[in-house]
């Protein structure tokens, strides 16, 4: 996976933004434990999130349809 910023043609919008952090939190809900609540975050969306702003978070953009 890429970071936000590795790409030029990337586009980044609210719904993909959207995409990135739920699917983020799933994997936050599904793997939660201690770690989670360590780091001073009781939801998983919150903690996503923060790392999403953070730019912590990868993600590849699916290719285009256009041909």
């Amino acid at each position: 996976m890429m970071s936000r910023g590795e790409s030029e043609n990337k586009e980044m919008n609210k719904y993909l933004a959207a995409m990135v952090v739920a699917k983020r939190a799933r994997q936050i809900s599904e793997d939660k434990g201690a770690r989670l609540f360590e780091a001073g975050w009781a939801n998983p969306v919150l903690a996503a999130l923060d790392e999403f702003v953070k730019g912590k978070l990868d993600y590849i953009l699916p290719a285009s349809k256009r041909d």
